[in-house]
C-alpha cells in the first residue's frame, strides 16, 4: 500500500461482525435462559445460570478478533491502537445490538423476564430456608426483582442495562482486538 494511499475504515466491517455475533449470543443466552429458569430452583449459591453472563461476555470477545482479522486482511500490518479502536468499537457495537434485541424479546416475549425474575427469588428463598443468606435481606431481593420486572421497557432499565454491556463488551474487545493485533503483527 502507496504511504499517500488512505486506509480504508473499519467501521462498517467492525459493526458487520459485532452484529453476527451479538445475534449468535443472544439467540444463545436467550435458550439457556429459558432452558434454565423453566427449571426448579436449586438454592445454589453459584450455578450455571449466574454463570452464563461471563461465557457470553467471553463469546462476545470473538467479534473484536474477526473485526481485527477482517481489517488486518484488507490493509496489511496495523498498530496495536488500530487493534484497541476496533476491539473498542466491536464492544460498544455489541452493546448496541445486544440491547435492541433484548428490547425486541421483551416486546414479543415478556414472560421471560417474570420467569427469571420468580427462578430467583425462590432460589434466594431456599437460601435463605437453609441459613446460607440473612432471612432480613428477602425482601429487599424481592423487591429489586419485581422492580426489574414491573417495567422492563423502563429509561432507567434499559440505560442501566446498556452502560453495563458497554462497559463490560467494551472491555473485553478492546483486549482481544490488542491482543489480536498483537499476534497479526508478528505474522
Amino acid at each position: 500500500m502507496d504511504i499517500n494511499q488512505k486506509k480504508p475504515g473499519f467501521a462498517q466491517t467492525t459493526f458487520i461482525y459485532s452484529a453476527i455475533v451479538a445475534i449468535a449470543a443472544f439467540i444463545l443466552a436467550n435458550f439457556a435462559s429459558y432452558m434454565i429458569y423453566s427449571g426448579e430452583p436449586q438454592g445454589e449459591i453459584f450455578s450455571v445460570a449466574q454463570a452464563f453472563p461471563f461465557v457470553i461476555c467471553l463469546l462476545s470477545a470473538v467479534a473484536g478478533v474477526l473485526s481485527v482479522k477482517s481489517y488486518v486482511g484488507e490493509v496489511g500490518q496495523i498498530k496495536i491502537g488500530t487493534g484497541a479502536q476496533i476491539g473498542l468499537l466491536s464492544g460498544v457495537s455489541l452493546a448496541v445490538v445486544m440491547t435492541v434485541l433484548g428490547i425486541f424479546l421483551t416486546v414479543i416475549y415478556p414472560d421471560l423476564n417474570i420467569m427469571v425474575a420468580e427462578y430467583n427469588i425462590e432460589n434466594y428463598e431456599i437460601l435463605a430456608q437453609k441459613g446460607v443468606i440473612p432471612e432480613a435481606s428477602l425482601n429487599d431481593v424481592r423487591d429489586e426483582f419485581m422492580k426489574q420486572i414491573e417495567n422492563p421497557l423502563s429509561l432507567s432499565t434499559l440505560g442501566l442495562s446498556f452502560v453495563m454491556q458497554t462497559v463490560m463488551y467494551s472491555i473485553v474487545n478492546l483486549i482481544s482486538g490488542l491482543v489480536t493485533a498483537k499476534i497479526t503483527a508478528k505474522d
